[in-house]
């Protein structure tokens, strides 16, 4: 494991042997999150960045959002919290205005040049439908949501700075098992009831009341009753799709299955997967977030398995 830090002068250095370490992958945030505290005996002078190697792969490449020194007790602690590059772009406000002849090839110029992200994995053509970005997005926000809307592909920034729009993650269906798949020590099953939705209620004109109805007979048949409101008096046609998502967005979370992996398996997030434990056998699961942990006690990686909808 090889860790490099650059100051804000542009000077490089490799850290020393690292106390303990955690990087986190999780599907539905954008940034990874590094974490590492090493000793370090002198005052370091402030750090922009920090990039993270494993056998010549990177694993992680990110700003540094806090450096704190810590003395006492007879030895000095330099601890660093960062988030990968696309943490520039969520703090970063995109400039408003009107895409007559929209692509990525644009967006990429304006949006994420100016942060360090190198170039565009996968290809899309230009397209006739104008797109506008609203003052107060981020840019982030802007390209996810127009890779969402107009490519249909969710994008990602990959640990060596890459916008990843082939809607390839290069992962097989992952088999977690300790007969003849990706080995683990514990596994915990968790019923979330708190956050199911039963029924969203619908509002599609401003003379209405909340009258339309969508229910999750799933919930409902688990004595669960939990109801949201939705406003699409603005947008009666898109009442559906919005209610469903809602829906479908608690339902992913309705089951979490958490492993711990006595090793480092970062790669696979988003990946489908199935779980062959003896008392459990689950399919259509989807790997939602992996955190790595490396310290004095060893390494492990806790994945956690929610449902693919």
């Amino acid at each position: 494991m090889r860790i490099t830090v650059c100051d804000i002068d542009g000077n490089e250095a490799e850290m020393p042997s690292v106390v303990s370490m955690t990087i986190a992958r999780e599907e539905d945030v954008p940034a990874d999150i590094f974490s590492g505290v090493f000793v370090y005996d002198d005052d370091l002078p402030e750090l922009k960045s920090v990039s993270v190697t494993n056998e010549s792969k990177m694993i992680f490449k990110g700003n540094v959002d806090k450096q704190t020194l810590y003395c006492g007790n007879g030895i000095s602690l330099l601890k660093l919290t960062c988030r990968s590059m696309t943490s520039a772009l969520l703090d970063s406000e995109a400039y408003p205005r009107c895409y007559v002849l929209p692509s990525i090839d644009v967006l990429y110029e304006a949006c994420l040049k100016p942060y360090g992200i190198k170039g565009v994995i996968g290809k899309c053509g230009t397209f006739s439908t104008a797109y506008v970005v609203n003052k107060g997005m981020s840019n982030w926000q802007v390209i996810d949501d127009f890779c969402t809307r107009f490519l249909n592909i969710k994008p990602i920034i990959t640990p060596d700075g890459y916008l990843d729009i082939s809607g390839d993650n290069n992962c097989e269906d992952v088999l977690f098992s300790n007969s003849g798949g990706y080995m683990y020590s514990e596994m915990t099953k968790t019923l979330n009831r708190h956050n199911q939705i039963s029924h969203v209620m619908a509002r599609l004109s401003l003379h209405d009341d909340y009258s339309y109805t969508v229910t999750n007979s799933e919930a409902v048949e688990r004595g669960i009753h939990n109801i949201r409101y939705l406003n699409c008096a603005e947008m009666p046609n898109e009442y559906l799709s919005l209610a469903d998502k809602i829906i479908e967005n608690s339902k992913k979370n309705s089951v979490e299955y958490t492993l711990k992996c006595p090793y480092m398996l970062l790669d696979v997030l988003g990946a489908k997967a199935t779980l062959n434990d003896e008392k459990i056998h689950e399919n259509g699961l989807r790997i939602a977030a992996c955190e790595y942990h490396l310290d004095s006690s060893g390494e492990y990686t806790e994945i956690k398995l929610r449902k693919d909808i």
